[in-house]
């Protein structure tokens, strides 16, 4: 502890001096291990994708039906469906 607030210079981190072999796991530097639970995660990913894309295309499809539907004049049926007991005028 040399410091005026009593911390000690980090050492120089180029100084460390390691053989490239003994970081990869294969030794020639290009094989990469891939877990069961990579894997799992990845398809977790892409499921979620396709889910994610099916409900935004799904919410343009419903706004595009929608505007159909407010820009017809009729609105849907031009006639109005009456069920049995009701009265032709009191149906909305």
């Amino acid at each position: 502890m040399n410091g005026q607030d009593g911390y000690a210079n980090p050492p120089d981190p180029n100084s460390h001096d390691f053989d490239p072999n003994e970081v990869t796991s294969g030794g020639d530097g290009s094989s990469y291990d891939i877990s069961g639970s990579d894997w799992l995660a990845y398809v977790l990913m892409v499921v979620g994708w396709f889910i994610l894309i099916r409900a935004v295309s799904d919410y343009i499809h419903a706004r595009r039906h929608e505007q159909l539907v407010l820009q017809s004049p009729d609105r849907g049926l031009g006639v109005a469906v009456v069920a049995e007991g009701e009265h032709p005028e009191r149906v909305v």
